[in-house]
């Protein structure tokens, strides 16, 4: 398979469920952004995309851990489809995906990708409030706990863990103390060290 990829992207979210499974690929360079050659492989421009080994690309980020984790069932990286624990897990893979990652693209447009000028001073903190709910409830959730579900690691706890090393790094994890510890137990898998020596996930 290949990874079209850029640092600090979600594609590390693909890249590393990718290693967890011990699957083989090729990580390639996408183009700059804007680029026509992103536009070429995914129809908004983004990273990643994932070509499969019958040359079928495929994108968005979650879409490709989910299959990626399925196609390979018996490495117990997600609950079997359609099994309750399946239910627990997608709820919570949802909600991270629905309730903090919408907040964590804002706060960073209006601080980091817009222009200066184009910027409103109002989102910034009106997002970062909002944001403390659904952190609070996954507080909960992990608290005395080394994954969300189950007992090891599994796709949620990946893309859960790289979206929460955005949000420290944006400054959202003070007061969660047990979002901090288990987003610290998943960076330091040897899988994620290997990965993200160089540049933190997304």
């Amino acid at each position: 398979m290949k990874l079209y990829w850029r640092p600090q992207t979600r594609a590390s979210r693909v890249e590393w469920v990718l290693a967890e499974l011990g699957e083989p690929v090729e990580r390639v360079l996408a183009p700059e952004s804007g680029a026509p050659g992103r536009f070429r492989l995914h129809p908004l421009g983004r990273v990643p995309v994932l070509e499969d080994e019958t040359g079928v690309q495929r994108f968005e980020s979650v879409a490709l851990c989910t299959w990626l984790a399925d196609r390979r069932s018996e490495r117990g990286l997600i609950p079997a489809a359609g099994s309750p624990e399946r239910a627990t897990h997608d709820q919570w893979l949802m909600l991270a995906v629905t309730e903090v990652e919408p907040l964590l693209d804002l706060i960073c447009l209006h601080t980091e990708e817009l222009p200066a000028a184009e910027r409103n001073a109002a989102v910034v903190p009106w997002a970062a409030a909002r944001l403390a709910a659904p952190l609070a409830v996954l507080e909960r959730a992990v608290a005395g706990r080394d994954t969300l579900v189950g007992d090891r690691p599994q796709v949620v706890d990946l893309v859960l863990a790289a979206m929460l090393a955005w949000a420290g790094r944006q400054g959202h994890l003070g007061p969660f103390r047990a979002l901090r510890d288990y987003r610290d137990r998943l960076l330091q898998r040897p899988t994620a060290r290997r990965l993200f020596a160089e540049a933190p996930p997304c």
